[in-house]
């Protein structure tokens, strides 16, 4: 979108489990620079990137900084003192709030246009037309239990997680994708050998499992660069690469079956697809 309106977007390299590097974002700083935004968690490896650090640099170099906490939220603590964001911003889908609804953090004297014009209230400054009160209750809600939630329901989510990994690591030909990253509790990203991602989520589905590929934009489209391009996978295992996400809700149970599943839907694409001869041996 900004490239479209004729600004200059530069994008961060980052390290062999697709975090940021702190160290090199000074090489990308300028006097013209006009923000820095980096997302607290990957949504689709969960590595959580060194945003407080970033911070600090972007403060140094007196540039804006802004992170998007979505796929925070519910999951690892958020510290707004601590993190001296000058933007941060959220949606709902990670609380199980109402559709449609999100957050938007500013820091005391931070300046900041609406894109929609419009409203004499002090609320509507930033988005013209009435409140959704409806959702702003839900959101509010949502939040509060997800905060109660952070001590033991994610701890019980994380030990979910690392059965489900666990589970991975013992089936042939199957690799987990950043697993020494500092992650959030609830994914799991691995890469199925000589089975297509696009394959593997249709058999799942019929399993009754969600998952998703690194590889797929969410509605479809590919990325023009993927993350699994992005990790320096070896070319075989860039299109088999597929990620779980569990919630505070997930159960053991579903956990078991999501095992079965995925047991059961490489056993059956394996069986007519073309693998290199280490996989076939294992398997």
């Amino acid at each position: 979108f900004l490239e479209e309106q004729g600004c200059r977007v530069n994008y961060l390299p980052v390290n062999s489990d697709g975090i940021v590097d702190p160290e090199r974002l000074t090489d990308y700083l300028t006097p013209r620079t006009a923000l820095v935004s980096v997302s607290m968690v990957d949504g689709e490896s969960g590595a959580i990137n060194p945003v407080e650090e970033i911070a600090e640099i972007c403060r140094r170099y007196e540039v804006p900084f802004h992170t998007d906490a979505t796929q925070a939220m519910g999951r690892i603590p958020v510290d707004l003192q601590r993190l001296q964001a000058d933007f941060l911003t959220f949606s709902s889908e990670t609380l199980h709030a109402p559709v449609g609804t999100g957050g938007l953090f500013l820091r005391e004297g931070t300046e900041l246009l609406p894109l929609i014009p419009g409203g004499r209230m002090k609320a509507e400054a930033l988005r013209g037309g009435p409140l959704n009160i409806p959702g702003i209750v839900g959101l509010g809600k949502a939040m509060e239990i997800a905060a109660d939630a952070l001590g033991f329901e994610v701890e019980d989510m994380r030990d979910l997680r690392d059965k489900l990994e666990e589970a991975l690591r013992g089936l042939p030909g199957v690799e987990i994708l950043v697993p020494w990253a500092l992650r959030t509790p609830n994914t799991v990203l691995a890469a199925f050998r000589g089975v297509e991602s696009e394959s593997m989520l249709y058999e799942l589905n019929r399993e009754g499992v969600a998952a998703y590929s690194a590889t797929v934009h969410p509605f479809g489209e590919w990325r023009e660069r993927p993350l699994t391009d992005i990790l320096g996978l070896d070319p075989v295992l860039r299109h088999s690469t597929v990620g779980f996400a569990l919630n505070r809700n997930t159960t053991e149970a579903e956990i078991n079956h999501t095992i079965e599943a995925i047991k059961k839907s490489l056993e059956y694409l394996r069986s007519f697809s073309t693998l290199d001869e280490d996989t076939k041996e294992q398997a």
